[in-house]
Parts: C-alpha cells; sequence; structure tokens
C-alpha cells in the first residue's frame, strides 16, 4: 500500500531558504505535526510520500509560478505541487493541481492500492484532491489541527469554514486532536457517522543532531525558563512573565523565543530587566536543540474557549526533550499527561510563580528524574509510529 499525505509540510532547508524564521513564516508546529505523521507511516513499512503544498505568505521569496524539485528529508521522500502566487489565482490553482495530481496518482498504481490523507487546513489544495480521489474511489482521511472557528484563537471567515466542512465530508474519515474537536466538526458538518481517530500529537524520536547548536549569543546555564512559542495574548506569555518576575528566584533567567503581536512589547521588557532575554525568531532545530539546555521548559496557555478543540503539540515536543515541562491541564488534553508535567493549581500568576518557584528549588535530581520520565512516556506512547498507527487502522474501518 501506497500512503500520500497532503500538507503544507517541508523540508527544514527548502523551508528555511523559501521563507526565512522571520515573522511573517508559516507556523512551524503545523509543519512538525504533518512531518512526523508522515514519518510514522513510513516507520510502519509503508512506501510514503508527503505531497507538499508551499504555503503561500506575505514572506514568500519567490514570484508566480513556482515548481520546486523532488527532496527527501529523514527518509521521507516530497514531492511539490506546482504553486501561482497570484492572489485568489493561487487557491483555484491548487483546487486543479490537487485533482491532477490524484489522476496521475491512479493511474499509476490503481485506485485500491493508495490511502491519501489531506490536512484540511491546506483547503484548496485538498477540496481538489478530495475531489478526485471521491470519484476514483480512493480511500481519504482528513487531518484537523485546528477548527476554523478557532483557528490560532481566531475566527476565520464564514466562506471558509463553511468550505472546510464540506472538505470533511468528502473525507472518509478524519483525524482530530482531540475527540471534541472531531464530534463538533463531524455534527456541524452533518457526518456524525462518519469514523474517526484522535491523534492529539506526535513525539519525535531523532535527537537533535549534533552539528545542529542553540543559539551561539544567549546563554543556556544556571537557572533558566525556556519559552518557545507564539508570542500572542492569549496564549498566556504575559501571566508567565509576571509570574516569573513574582517568583524571584535568585540567579535564574526566562528565554523567549517565538514571533507576534506581543513582540515588540517582549523585547522592551527584555531591555528593561536582564533576566527576560528576547531569543527572536529562529529554526525549530535550533529551539530543540535550546529546550534540552534549560532547567525548565513552560507553556502557559490558559483554558478558554477553542482549548477543548485543540491539543498543544508544544507540550509533547517540550516532554520529548527530558527537560522538566510546567503546563495547565486544559480540556483537550487526555488526564494520563498529569502524571508527568508539572501542573499549577489554578491558572493565575499566583499559582503560575508558586510552581515555578518549587520547580527552580527543586533538587537536581527530582527535576532530572521528572524530565526523563516524561521523556520515557511520549517516546513510548506517542512515537511516530505508534500515532500513525491509528491514521492506518482508521484507513481499515472505512
Amino acid at each position: 500500500m501506497k500512503y500520500y499525505h497532503v500538507s503544507a509540510a517541508m523540508p527544514e532547508k527548502e523551508y528555511g531558504e523559501l521563507f526565512g524564521f522571520g515573522k511573517n513564516s508559516p507556523g512551524q508546529q503545523a509543519q512538525r505535526y504533518n512531518k512526523l505523521l508522515a514519518k510514522g507511516l513510513a516507520d510502519l513499512g509503508n512506501e510514503t510520500v508527503v505531497l507538499s503544498v508551499p504555503p503561500l505568505t506575505r514572506g514568500v521569496r519567490f514570484l508566480r509560478k513556482t515548481k520546486l524539485p523532488d527532496e527527501s528529508e529523514n527518509g521521507l521522500n516530497y514531492r511539490f505541487f506546482e504553486v501561482l502566487n497570484v492572489p485568489v489565482l493561487k487557491n483555484i490553482f491548487a483546487y486543479f493541481q490537487g485533482k491532477k495530481i490524484v489522476k496521475k496518482l491512479v493511474s499509476e498504481n490503481g485506485a485500491e492500492n493508495i490511502r491519501i490523507s489531506c490536512d484540511l487546513l491546506s483547503l484548496s489544495a485538498s477540496l481538489g484532491v478530495l475531489a478526485a480521489a471521491r470519484k476514483a474511489g480512493v480511500k481519504t482521511a482528513g487531518i484537523v489541527t485546528d477548527l476554523p472557528a478557532f483557528l490560532s484563537g481566531r475566527p476565520s471567515s464564514r466562506l471558509y469554514g463553511k468550505m472546510f466542512s464540506k472538505a470533511a465530508g468528502m473525507c472518509g474519515g478524519i483525524v482530530a486532536v482531540t475527540q471534541q474537536a472531531a464530534q463538533k466538526l463531524l455534527s456541524d458538518s452533518g457526518n456524525s457517522g462518519k469514523p474517526f481517530t484522535v491523534i492529539e500529537g506526535i513525539a519525535s524520536l531523532d535527537d537533535v543532531s549534533g552539528d545542529v547548536k542553540p543559539p551561539e549569543n544567549l546563554d543556556f546555564s544556571g537557572k533558566t525558563v525556556l519559552y518557545a512559542g507564539g508570542l500572542e495574548p492569549e496564549y498566556g506569555l504575559l501571566t508567565l512573565i509576571e509570574a516569573f518576575k513574582e517568583a524571584a528566584v535568585p540567579g535564574s533567567r526566562l528565554i523567549v523565543f517565538g514571533a507576534g503581536t506581543l513582540s515588540k512589547e517582549i523585547e522592551k521588557i527584555a531591555e528593561i530587566d536582564p533576566s527576560v532575554v528576547y531569543g527572536g525568531v529562529v529554526s525549530n532545530s535550533q529551539v530543540r536543540a535550546a529546550e534540552k539546555k534549560v532547567s525548565l521548559l513552560v507553556n502557559p496557555r490558559p483554558s478558554g474557549e477553542f482549548t477543548a478543540y485543540s491539543f498543544p503539540s508544544k507540550n509533547i515536543e517540550y516532554m520529548s526533550s527530558g527537560t522538566p515541562v510546567l503546563a495547565y491541564m486544559l480540556p483537550g488534553i487526555p488526564s494520563e499527561y498529569r502524571n508527568f508535567m508539572m501542573v499549577p493549581e489554578a491558572e493565575d500568576a499566583r499559582s503560575l510563580a508558586k510552581t515555578l518557584r518549587d520547580a527552580l528549588t527543586a533538587p537536581g535530581d527530582i527535576l532530572r528524574k521528572k524530565g526523563e520520565a516524561a521523556a520515557l512516556f511520549v517516546k513510548s506512547e506517542k512515537s511516530p509510529a505508534k500515532q500513525a498507527s491509528k491514521l492506518v487502522g482508521l484507513f481499515d474501518r472505512m
């Protein structure tokens, strides 16, 4: 059986050359999830190809029509959609590219010998792929990492939501990051009986290669707390900074990586307070290298209207590093994770400060064992192969 995964996932080299790692670059968490899901399919012994749809944003460095050459990374093969960087027309172009690619795959392999999964956030391409696949009788699954109504915490347009629901209805089954998200999407689109599975996140089994170093201009020694992610108010970053200052652990530092609407505010805070360091935007590999160097990793994202429908994939990346993790138990997080994180009693600055203080003043061996247990948990229970096996099982139920 051959598996084809349609998404915006790209090899890191091509991603960096095309988009850089600036504030307008596409989100790296979605890149990570899709790459690891495809890697899991390959690790199970399946011939797997990523059909990559380069995400067109304001940060792209090409104009008009572009087709990148086939590439490979970490044992995964990538074939790229041809893209047209023209407003509105780019969506129509992606739709017909999707149809064209599926027709060719069916001609080469036969509909019964291929399976196609689509990240529905690559919506135009997915609609074309799903239309052609349904006509040919190819089994398909839709990957849902965010619901349109809560996309990155901001509602999308009504038209986008309707087209997203249409794409979900065209799929033979749905993969979502929480059970609540799958049930809501299928219910809202009138497909409540459709099969689904939950893959909340995926742990990378690969350590950062020896030639990848954290940013050399930053000091990761001592009692260092790290946050890496979007710099948006709803992610709780300002509460984290307030709590870190209230904890007032001597010799401690807070390093922040990422970009967003709070970037300039974080820069100003760092200029005034030397214990807060803004590291800017760097590659995911450099972030993961830094995660292994610090004392504590924090995800201060609080509960909200949309948190039952999303899973903070950053938590799994953090836990994979072997460094202790402090985070809230959000509604979309399975209860099994509680044993492997430091969880504040309440979602406020005072409780967060207390947990920060307790963590940074705890004996080193206790922190180390906490981090090691979390890494063992996600690498054994949330590995690419184990999580991707749920997608294979979903196809078998269609």
